[in-house]
């Protein structure tokens, strides 16, 4: 006798129905069997759904972890057993409650490494805890507060900071040690006294240096601080701007130089100060005399806080302490400008 004869009911199979609450296929009379041949799961038509014959409400009798496969196994109050893999929940590290041993920075100055009481290191970016520090000025940036390199390529002239590098080229405007070398300086006059300076000197905010030629004088004030205006000086800027204090721009219009930073631009004309081309050129450099050696500075240099200058006459000196600022000086000062 089939099951249909049993049941008086009428017996569907497939696989359309793999749940309770199925609602496909329809049109069922309440009591037709509804088979499942690939799971064997049978399920009977209530008036609108197909819903299992039976529930099994076993409970759990007991479970077991095994620590290094990560099996989790259950067992059922039948006798039978269900195996769960934990591995993908599984942490890579062993949480022991330990402690902070010891702190350092790794060999290559970028990463923070901290050492438990198991021996386990773990590394922080130092760019990361760069980045987490308010340090008040609007970009969190401390690179790009101050030049970091001035050079010489060619006649060009350099100044680096964290904006980059901007070059000036000097050619035309002072001479190299190449045309210098090859200037002609027999003038004519047999007269070696008349060729060198006599004098620097100090007046004032005024550089004098003079010659055979007369006394040429230079104004320094508004260019370099006085001892005085550095002392007067109130650094703590306010203003959270990192953008104001760096120069961003160094040049050359006609025989003055310029420096542009966030104020604006500064010029000072060197002319009567610095021999340009045009004025070497025009020289007549005949002395007659035929000595190379008395016609220019041989030396510069700094001694204590004087600038010495030496050429055929001697060695001239002049004490620069209480003009303009020793490294000491400038360490001492109070340059908290309150935006870091």
């Amino acid at each position: 006798m089939t099951l249909q004869d049993q049941c008086n009911c009428e017996v569907l199979s497939g696989t359309a129905v793999a749940a309770a609450g199925a609602t496909s296929p329809t049109g069922a009379d309440a009591g037709d069997i509804y088979v499942n041949t690939s799971t064997g799961t049978i399920y009977f038509w209530d008036g609108d759904s197909w819903e299992l014959t039976a529930s099994d409400d076993q409970q759990l009798t007991s479970f077991t972890l095994d620590g290094v496969s990560n099996i989790l196994t259950l067992t059922l109050e039948n006798g039978g057993s269900v195996n769960v893999d934990l591995s993908s929940l599984s942490d890579t590290l062993v949480d022991t409650n330990t402690t902070i041993n010891s702190f350092a920075i790794d060999g290559t100055n970028t990463n923070l490494v901290i050492t438990d009481s198991d021996t386990n290191t773990f590394s922080v970016a130092l760019a990361d805890i760069a980045a987490a520090i308010n340090t008040d000025d609007a970009d969190a940036d401390p690179t790009n507060e101050y030049n970091t390199a001035v050079g010489l390529t060619g006649t060009s002239i350099t100044v680096t900071d964290a904006g980059g590098t901007l070059s000036q080229d000097l050619d035309g405007t002072f001479a190299t040690d190449a045309e210098l070398a090859a200037l002609n300086t027999d003038d004519a006059d047999a007269d070696p006294t008349n060729e060198y300076n006599t004098a620097v000197g100090l007046t004032g905010t005024s550089i004098t240096v003079t010659d055979a030629g007369g006394t040429l004088s230079q104004d320094l004030d508004g260019t370099f601080a006085t001892d005085a205006e550095l002392a007067a000086l109130n650094t703590d800027d306010a203003d959270a701007d990192p953008t104001n204090e760096y120069n961003t721009a160094v040049g050359l219009t006609g025989t003055s130089i310029t420096v542009t930073d966030a104020g604006g631009t500064l010029s000072q004309d060197l002319d009567g100060t610095f021999a340009t081309d045009a004025e070497l050129a025009a020289l007549n450099t005949d002395d007659a005399d035929a000595d190379p050696t008395n016609e220019y500075n041989t030396a510069v240099g700094l001694t204590g806080t004087s600038i010495t200058v030496t050429d055929a006459g001697g060695t001239l000196s002049q004490d620069l302490d209480g003009t303009f600022a020793t490294d000491a000086e400038l360490a001492a000062l109070n340059t908290d400008d309150a935006d870091a």
